[in-house]
């Protein structure tokens, strides 16, 4: 009796022992904490985060594609509509959070988020062949900011392994560049006409991303582009009204797809359509002095 009730305590001891082998938890792989700036260019200046998504990637031992985040703070608007930017902060995942694998992991980010991002390798790039107006309340120039929806940046990380420190992706490399174009004077039969859009070309460069995608590992576009960029003012247009230095077309801002360096080398062609009616004017984008890293172009001459 002594020999069978050893025998079952012995069996019992290795039957608990190998259920708590078999319940003991296993460890989550630790997040990665991210932060990034984004005082881009293509939000015409050191404007930094607005009201964007960010697709993540990391590559590791771990894969994790298009993880979706977002900016913790975002820039502010002040007076006349110009947001003021935040600087580095914090990205926060939406849901799932990346997470460290074993050994090396590189971090891929861009923003404005699209779901379509499967590969770090093919990111696609916002169509900006098309760019509508967006009138800010709180600006009161005319259709002077321009929407987020046109911009996109990226940015990665060195290879990193795991460690309780946030990863800084820098400020993220902006693809196009915006400048701010402060209007045509243009004739005098063009008062109460409507302007109904520009275009806006760069004689046979290309300027605009139309089916196309970036490599987020070197920065590499491939797709089609496109030689225009056209500007609209809403599906009625905008009425053209006589100011203190005569028929304006008024203050709004493009993006392109050049670097600024590109920009302020290059000669720019603007084709008002005013009516049934198209006026050309050329100029060329300078950085400003008053706030450097933006564009402006102040003065086009008329090539009618």
């Amino acid at each position: 009796m002594k020999k069978f009730f050893y025998s079952m305590s012995a069996v019992l001891a290795i039957a608990c022992a190998v259920a708590c082998e078999e319940t003991k938890p296993v460890d989550s792989p630790a997040q990665i904490g991210l932060s990034g700036e984004f005082t881009s260019t293509s939000h015409c200046g050191a404007y930094g985060w607005q009201n964007v998504k960010i697709g993540v990637f990391v590559d590791g031992a771990i894969a994790q594609n298009n993880l979706e985040y977002a900016p913790k703070d975002t820039a502010q608007y002040v007076s006349f509509g110009m947001p003021v930017s935040v600087g580095e902060v914090e990205l926060v995942a939406a849901s799932t959070p990346a997470v460290y694998g074993e050994g090396d992991n590189v971090v891929y980010a861009y923003a404005p988020y699209s779901a379509s991002a499967a590969a770090y390798t093919a990111v696609p790039l916002p169509d900006i062949t098309v760019q509508e107006t967006f009138k800010d309340p709180m600006d009161m120039s005319y259709w002077m900011a321009p929407q987020a929806k046109y911009s996109f940046g990226y940015a990665k990380s060195e290879p990193v392994q795991e460690s309780s420190e946030t990863i800084s992706l820098g400020n993220f490399t902006p693809v196009f560049t915006a400048f701010t174009m402060y209007g045509a004077t243009l004739p005098d039969e063009c008062k109460a006409q409507k302007l109904t859009k520009v275009v806006v070309t760069a004689g046979d460069k290309d300027i605009a991303s139309k089916n196309a995608t970036i490599n987020l590992e070197t920065g590499e576009i491939s797709g089609e582009l496109a030689k225009s960029v056209e500007f609209t003012f809403g599906p009625n247009g905008t009425v053209l009204e006589e100011g203190y230095l005569g028929i304006s077309s008024g203050i709004f801002a493009v993006n392109v797809l050049l670097t600024p360096t590109e920009l302020v080398q290059t000669v720019l062609t603007f084709t008002f359509h005013v009516g049934s009616s198209t006026y050309v004017y050329t100029g060329t984008a300078i950085e400003s002095t008053y706030m450097p890293g933006t564009y402006e172009l102040y003065s086009l001459e008329s090539a009618n």
